[in-house]
């Protein structure tokens, strides 16, 4: 077992009398999403476009900023759209963009050198932006914790409109509109919109309130959503399955060109509103293909890419971040063997793993990071010292422990921080490297647990193989799109033998198991892609418990159930 498991609490007898068209498992994983009433469940099962969507006047400044936005249209002032430079930052831009392009009003975006400027506002940029006429600037996807930033734009006689959804750290900064729903004071009844989705919010309170207009958008919307990680449920859920409809019928050229490219042909049900297209193709086809534009080159590339109609601009633009994406893919496996060499030369794991170099791309580092993080179960702090002076670093962390919290706790060292409790960034002075590594072990040390540093993984429901079938495959399809907050499916089946072994692949790397119940006699074929070796590990006649998620395999026409193995344990 590489994961400590944990049960979801079964489904209660009462519930199961409130729902008894749902078998228990179904029920186990209604409960394990807090869906326990019949209202919850019909809005999951059946998100709707029309009544999904929350009043982006519930937001806390809207009205403020759609006021500023309006009067800076009568008054012809000069709008700039500053953005970060990843997916939801590019995505929030083009959103916000269209407004504009609606009403045939010229706007300039700016997105930062990821490289040169890194995450927020920084005042160089906005010292060029006033230099050049503008009076008002609107922030997405950055700015809450950019104080003294806007603080300085603000003493120059320039408006600022932050529309952001990471945390607040230390007060608002001092705009005429900060629209952020973790912000103090705020009602809005969902706080999980990405910055697209805020954006997208702004887009919709600036045509009135009215959401119907901008549904096209709704591609960009699911995107960013997915690609930066955000929950699954409530409005995300009804954004997203409508957002992945949109992009099957896209109108935007580039993302439908950059589809053709990565192999993935959309497919699209009119009467149902429903596609083949799936979570995994925004996170982890679409989405790496954007955020390689800022983290080889440009995000200006990407953002060109979702707004140009040029065709062959566009051919070009896909060639170019296609091979960022395989360049990027490469640098990253180069970085993570030296870190990881370097890790596992620790006479002992330190609580929080803090490693720099001048050779590492700061662009790269939150991915290097988020896989050191899973492979070690420990918050991470990768940095580049580049400058030799200045030191930037990405964070990644795991479930229970608060970067956010961690990197207040040295705030005397750092000169700018910000992010998420999971993920986020940071600024420091190169002399102070080794006193913020020391000062972050010596916190972790006092925050995780044993428990903390067990890797987990969480179990959906005990079933055996008859409780397969068909039936049971069309309900767990109602559960999509999944993602955070609502992950597939994980199920564990006990006492199960065995019974032939394959391996797959052109260096046999994949491993397919076929295993049986005999008590029932029912078999069917596990997959274990990337099986590392572990194929040794297993011989015919083995009796394992296996947690597994479930999968069908199309070919030719022909269509199967089968498992795809996360974790197992050998009787």
């Amino acid at each position: 077992m590489k994961y400590k498991w944990i049960f979801n609490d079964q489904a209660e007898p009462d519930f199961l009398s409130k729902a008894p068209e749902y078998s228990e498992i179904i029920s186990a994983l209604l409960l394990d999403r807090g869906l326990d009433s019949k209202e919850k469940i019909e809005s999951f099962f059946n998100p709707e476009y029309s009544t999904g969507l929350h009043d982006p006047f519930l937001l806390k400044d809207m009205d403020k900023a759609c006021e500023r936005v309006k009067r800076a249209i009568a008054n012809k002032e000069k709008i700039v759209i500053y953005s970060d430079y990843d997916v939801d930052g590019v995505c929030s831009a083009t959103v916000l963009g269209e407004y504009f392009k609606s009403i045939d009003y010229p706007i300039e975006v700016y997105m930062p050198d990821r490289q040169k400027e890194g995450h927020g506002v920084n005042q160089t940029a906005l010292e060029s932006i006033i230099a050049n006429g503008a009076k008002l600037i609107i922030t997405l996807d950055c700015g809450t914790t950019n104080i003294k930033e806007i603080e300085w734009a603000k003493n120059n006689g320039v408006d600022m409109i932050v529309v952001d959804h990471h945390q607040t750290v230390a007060g608002n900064p001092a705009t005429v509109a900060f629209v952020n729903p973790y912000q103090e004071g705020d009602t809005y009844p969902f706080k999980g919109l990405c910055g697209t989705g805020l954006a997208f919010k702004l887009h919709c309170a600036l045509k009135g309130g009215d959401s119907s207009s901008p549904k096209w958008l709704l591609d960009l919307v699911a995107m960013a959503t997915v690609a930066d990680m955000m929950p699954l449920l409530d409005e995300n859920r009804m954004l997203v399955k409508y957002g992945l409809f949109v992009l099957a019928k896209t109108k935007r050229v580039g993302l439908r060109k950059l589809m053709e490219s990565a192999g993935v042909e959309a497919k699209y049900n009119l009467e149902t509103i429903s596609t083949n297209l799936d979570s995994f193709t925004l996170g982890f086809t679409l989405g790496p293909r954007i955020n390689a534009a800022s983290r080889m080159a440009h995000a200006n590339l990407a953002y060109e890419l979702l707004t140009s109609n040029d065709e062959s601009k566009i051919d070009e633009l896909v060639l170019s971040l296609n091979d960022n994406n395989r360049k990027r893919q490469q640098v990253v496996d180069k970085v993570l063997k030296d870190v990881r060499s370097r890790i596992d030369a620790y006479s002992e794991l330190p609580s929080f793993i803090v490693e720099g170099s001048s050779d590492w791309s700061i662009n790269l580092l939150g991915l290097v990071a988020s896989k050191i993080t899973e492979r070690y179960q420990r918050p991470v702090l990768l940095y580049q010292n580049k400058d030799e002076t200045k030191a930037k670093g990405s964070l990644r962390s795991i479930d229970g422990f608060n970067l956010i919290d961690a990197l207040g706790s040295i705030s005397n060292l750092l000169i700018q921080y910000g992010g998420h409790t999971a993920a986020g960034g940071c600024t420091f002075e190169i002399s102070n490297a080794e006193k913020v590594k020391l000062g972050l072990d010596a916190y972790a040390k006092n925050i995780l647990t044993p428990e903390l540093l067990q890797k987990k993984l969480k179990i959906s429901a005990e079933i055996n193989l008859a409780k397969i079938d068909w039936p049971l495959m069309e309900t767990l399809k109602k559960f999509e799109p999944f993602g955070m907050a609502n992950p597939k499916p994980k199920f564990l089946s006990r006492d199960i033998e065995v019974t032939k072994l394959v391996l797959l692949g052109q260096k046999a790397e994949h491993l397919k198991i076929f295993i049986t119940d005999k008590k029932i006699n029912k078999t069917f074929p596990v997959l274990f892609f990337r099986h590392n070796g572990l194929a040794e590990d297993f011989k015919i006649g083995d009796t394992l418990d296996v947690v597994y998620e479930l999968d069908i395999n199309e070919w030719n026409g022909n269509r199967e159930i089968q498992l795809k193995l996360i974790d197992y344990a050998k009787k």
